[in-house]
């Protein structure tokens, strides 16, 4: 996902659980339609080689005009529906008010996070046992989360020192 132009990650772990099931499907429809574009762009470009007089004497020619089309055609059409269903996938992570990261390897995964639960500690959870990286563990908090709403910051949430 983007935030402010910066590439942002979150885990769909994170996201609402009525929400997941959408971005999930989203996700595979843009693969699969992305997938689909590129045979489409060759004929089309096939199509378009053999329709012009100038490339009738050529397969060499016709061949490089059809992977050309082929190519860049399957590549505007991936990017155009990535687009598309990264913009509903985004409303579904802001309405379900999703925390996100800028560090790819901060990002928590709850599916693979455990609590050491030991019985001299009267069972208090204990993070040093979580499953979690030592990245992720300095920077628990989330960068930003999204939401309709009031904008959460990190870096505006953390308690500063004042001197007097």
């Amino acid at each position: 996902l983007e935030v402010n132009g910066k590439k942002a990650y979150t885990h769909i772990s994170l996201v609402r659980p009525r929400s997941q099931p959408h971005i999930l499907a989203n996700q595979q429809k843009a693969a699969r339609y992305s997938d689909y574009s590129l045979p489409l762009s060759g004929l089309l470009g096939f199509r378009l080689a053999t329709m012009l007089p100038q490339l009738s004497s050529s397969l060499p020619l016709k061949a490089a005009v059809a992977g050309l089309v082929g190519v860049l055609g399957h590549l505007g059409c991936s990017k155009v529906f990535k687009g598309i269903y990264d913009a509903k996938n985004m409303d579904h992570l802001i309405e379900g008010d999703t925390p996100y990261w800028f560090d790819k390897h901060r990002t928590l995964n709850f599916d693979r996070i455990f609590y050491d639960l030991p019985d001299e500690a009267n069972f208090e959870p204990n993070l040093i046992f979580s499953g979690m990286s030592e990245r992720q563990l300095k920077g628990f908090f989330p960068d930003g989360v999204l939401t309709r709403g009031l904008k959460f910051d990190h870096e505006q949430a953390q308690p500063h020192s004042h001197h007097h």
